[in-house]
Formats: C-alpha cells, structure tokens, sequence
C-alpha cells in the first residue's frame, strides 16, 4: 500500500454521534477522581513506615562504620607488630 492510498482512506471515516453532555461528564469524573484522597491514617502509617526504615539505614551505616574503622585499626596495629591493649607491660595474671 502506497501512502497516497492510505490517506485517502482515511476519507472513508464517518462522524460518529456523540451522546449529549458527554464532554462535561468526562470532566466530572476527572474531577471525581482529583477529589478522591488517601485517608489520614495511611497517611501517618506511610510517614511512620519511612521513618522506620530510614532509622534502620542509619543503625546499618553507623554500624558498619565503627566496625569497619576497628577492623582497620586492628589491621595497623598487627602490621606494625604492635598491640592495641592497654595492658602495662603485657602482665598477665
């Protein structure tokens, strides 16, 4: 099929009958729909559930971090043939 063809069918499209007041019912719907929220408990359920979460992240990190900068200290300290105790002259009982 050429182009010139495709376009003149497109000729052969017929008005359709439009229903009265359909346009203004659309547009009642779509104003229905902006006025539907979510309800307040989900709401504070949401912010809770995000605050929890973002707690959680936080624990994870700083944890990670402090083990991480013990682990590297402990790595120093045996590279360098050193003791990270703080016992006085290595006295044991």
């Amino acid at each position: 099929m050429d182009i010139e063809e495709r376009l003149n069918s497109l000729k052969n499209i017929q008005e359709v009958d439009v229903p009265p007041f359909l346009f203004t019912r659309i547009q009642q719907g779509i104003k229905d729909k902006k006025k539907k929220s979510v309800p307040m408990p989900w709401r504070w359920a949401f912010a809770a559930s995000g605050l929890l979460i973002l707690a959680l992240n936080l624990s994870v990190f700083y944890n990670q971090v402090i083990t991480k900068e013990r682990t590297n200290i402990s790595t120093l300290a045996s590279a360098m043939q050193m003791t990270n105790s703080n016992d006085l002259y290595n006295e044991q009982n």
